[in-house]
């Protein structure tokens, strides 16, 4: 016999509608597979589009050519940690920027 754990909420799909919600687009950025799955299960679950990049450098390279609502990421990937990305992620922002302006 299984029982619910009282302290994780359960989510259920059949409550988001396309028109109560607006389909947000999320991107996340996590190195673990499992972790992965969890993330995008939950969030398509809530009725949300997730696209999935194991590194950093990954994030901010689909981020210079797509648009995305929120960015999830890991705190603890090799090499570029979620608490170092926010700078990289407004560093190429305001370089898009710049070009757009220049090429008006």
């Amino acid at each position: 016999m299984t029982a619910a754990l009282p302290f994780l909420p359960e989510y259920k799909a059949s409550l988001v509608t396309e028109a109560s919600t607006p389909k947000a687009r999320i991107l996340i950025a996590e190195d673990n597979p499992s972790n992965q799955l969890v993330a995008t299960y939950m969030l398509d679950s809530l009725g949300y589009d997730s696209e999935v990049v194991p590194t950093g450098a990954d994030a901010v390279e689909i981020l210079s050519r797509e648009s995305f609502d929120l960015v999830l990421m890991d705190c603890q990937m090799p090499k570029w940690t979620g608490s170092r990305q926010p700078r990289k992620f407004e560093k190429s922002k305001v370089e898009a920027d710049r070009e757009s302006q220049s090429s008006r």
